[in-house]
Parts: structure tokens; sequence; C-alpha cells
């Protein structure tokens, strides 16, 4: 039996989540409401009482034009996939930059490079968890739309 992993996800993470989804959802028109863990996505988004998205939200304290590109594990973004397809439901990130506010919506058929990421003893994010370098999706920045 393996050891429960710990959870990174602070007080202060939430915070950041709640403050992104109260944005969206005064300029969305819709209302988002905390998922569980076990379903890997952070909201589901509804209108007029009927699911029509889930939302991974993200706070980054740096400008957005840092890195080319935004990356999210697989797993993660295999489930919003799933969500799609299954569900008939959007999938955005929603990313709150130093700079602002920007989302990507899934399209179907949306391919990107896998590869790995996370952190590891080389990185100065290390937190000593071999688990946390996992398979991650790259989505470049120019797919992102400024809210």
């Amino acid at each position: 039996m393996s050891a429960s992993r710990p959870i990174y996800e602070t007080p202060e993470d939430l915070k950041n989540e709640r403050d992104i989804a109260d944005h969206v959802s005064h300029v969305w028109k819709i209302s988002l409401v905390k998922m569980h863990l076990k379903h890997y996505i952070d909201f589901m988004a509804f209108r007029d009482g009927k699911a029509v998205a889930v939302v991974e939200a993200r706070r980054r304290f740096n400008l957005a034009n840092k890195y080319p590109t935004f990356f999210i594990s697989l797993a993660k973004w295999n489930k919003g996939i799933e969500y799609f397809k299954t569900n008939n439901l959007e999938f955005c990130l929603v990313i709150c930059w130093d700079d602002g506010m920007q989302y990507y919506k899934y399209k179907d058929g949306d391919d990107f490079e896998i590869e790995m990421g996370g952190s590891q003893p080389w990185n100065k994010s290390w937190r000593g968890d071999a688990q946390d370098y996992e398979p991650v999706i790259h989505i470049p920045m120019g797919r992102f739309v400024r809210i």
C-alpha cells in the first residue's frame, strides 16, 4: 500500500481560485462551483442551472509574456477533454497574471506537445516529491485570449 501524497494547494491558492472564479462568473454570467479533488478540475460552470463548462483556474505571479507556453498536467488536460467529449461541456483554462487575466478554450482536435515538467531537484521549486515530475501539455500563449 502506498502512502498518500501531500496536497500542495494552500489556503492562498484557494483564495486566488475563488477571486478568479468570482471575476469570471461576473464577466461570463455563469456560476462556478468548486469541485472535489477527485474530479481533477477546479470548477464546473453553470448557466440557468445547467452545466455548461469545466474551468481550471490558476494564478501566476509573473507577466503573461514571460514564457512562450503555459503548461498543465496531462492528467488535468485529459480530464478536461473527457468532460468535453463525454459530457458536451466546454473546457477552459483561466489564468490570472500580474498584467491581466486570460483564458484558453479547448477546441476539438487541439493537439499540443507532451513533455515532462514540474518540480525536480534541479529546479528551485523542488518539493522533494518525485511524483511531482509528470507529463504536461504546453499550450502556446498565442492561444490565450484576454478577459
